[in-house]
């Protein structure tokens, strides 16, 4: 859950998960995300002010893109798609390594 993470963490882990992970290799992440649709975006809109007020709030979980913190020339995207549930949407990314 890579949505409890701070920027430069999430960073440093991709890439050490990317030396580990041999040519052609898979990584599948997942992360709460932004919201998909009006339902989705409405909840996403008060659990970013909530995680800003605190975000022990709501456990330190904050929406990301994953695709913003996958480096292109080290990953190739392989599957990505959104799914909510119950207002919270999640994204689902699966990439090979390079």
């Amino acid at each position: 859950m890579l949505d409890l993470l701070a920027p430069d963490f999430i960073e440093q882990l991709l890439s050490e998960a990317h030396r580990l992970v041999v040519p052609g290799g898979k990584l599948c992440l997942v992360s709460l995300t932004f919201g998909a649709s009006s339902l989705s975006s409405a909840v996403c809109w008060g659990w970013q002010r909530l995680w800003r007020l605190s975000p022990a709030i709501v456990g330190g979980c904050h929406p990301i893109e994953l695709s913003d913190y996958l480096p292109s020339g080290a990953w190739k995207p392989n599957h990505q798609t959104k799914v909510t549930s119950w207002g919270v949407t999640s994204e689902v990314l699966v990439a090979s390594a390079r």
